[in-house]
């Protein structure tokens, strides 16, 4: 009886404290923890998560909402910060923007909202850094939109970080790596650059 009166299981609670502590990793605000929880009682509702254990239901449901959420990450992190495969993360998050109905989440590529989340994920930055560094983020868009090639994560650091020599701001390649959710490297800036 004490089971069916109380709003959650036992496997939700866990689950809500694993989310909890893969989402620390990412220096998240409260608003998107609380989306956990929602979202988790629209997927039990609709039984979304038969034959999926605790910890890939925690991980698969992490990787959706930071990926809705426009948090520059990779999957490869997101399951060494979870301890999940990544084909079960890609199994059961596929599953759940199916559920939602936003299958475009995984694919829609935002450089100016990853750009956006870099920069605030830096801290103290130097005043004048945001605007000259989203102009930059702006025009070259565009100019590989043009020209049809992909602007990787890679790329985008390395505009960041020429923004940042550019103007004197002093901001490093592992700051930038650093909050950049590990989507790029410090080898892979020099490259680009």
């Amino acid at each position: 009886h004490h089971m069916y009166a109380s709003m959650l299981s036992d496997t939700d609670r866990r689950t809500i404290v694993l989310s909890n502590m893969i989402l620390s990793n990412y220096s998240v605000g409260k608003s998107i923890r609380a989306k956990v929880q929602v979202y988790l009682k629209s997927l039990n509702a609709e039984h979304a998560f038969r034959g999926c254990t605790v910890e890939q239901r925690a991980a698969a449901l992490t990787f959706y909402i930071l990926k809705e959420s426009n948090i520059p990450m990779n999957i490869r992190t997101h399951s060494k910060y979870s301890m999940v495969e990544s084909k079960y993360i890609s199994r059961w998050g596929k599953r759940i923007a199916k559920h939602f109905r936003k299958s475009y989440v995984f694919a829609q590529e935002n450089a100016m909202g990853n750009a956006i989340g870099i920069i605030d994920r830096l801290g103290n930055i130097p005043q004048g850094y945001r605007p000259d560094a989203l102009t930059m983020i702006q025009y070259l868009e565009t100019y590989y939109k043009e020209r049809d090639i992909r602007f990787s994560p890679n790329k985008m650091v390395s505009a960041l970080w020429l923004v940042s020599k550019m103007g004197n701001y002093n901001i490093t390649q592992k700051d930038l790596v650093k909050s950049s959710g590990n989507t790029s490297s410090e080898i892979g800036i020099r490259e680009q650059i």
